[in-house]
């Protein structure tokens, strides 16, 4: 994400007009048919309630990167 420039790290001081966003952890757990643990997931989000638009933001961007999407990939490429 960084390669990406998908955010600007900002001190505290540089923001004294803006709000700081805050995030929080967001924890899953995929069951299969049979009612067995498929898959344990995790998600960082921003407390985008928080926000005023055109204050805090402009355009919102989400990237998400699957494990199956770059299997996928991987295969095709083969």
């Amino acid at each position: 994400m960084l390669k990406n420039q998908v955010w600007t790290e900002v001190h505290r001081n540089e923001t004294e007009h803006r709000n700081i966003i805050g995030c929080r952890w967001v924890f899953k757990i995929n069951y299969g048919p049979t009612g067995e643990v498929q898959r344990y997931k995790a998600q960082q989000v921003a407390k985008g309630y928080t926000q005023s638009y055109g204050i805090d933001y402009l355009e919102s961007f989400s990237p998400v990167d699957m494990f199956q999407t770059l299997c996928l990939l991987l295969v095709l490429a083969v």
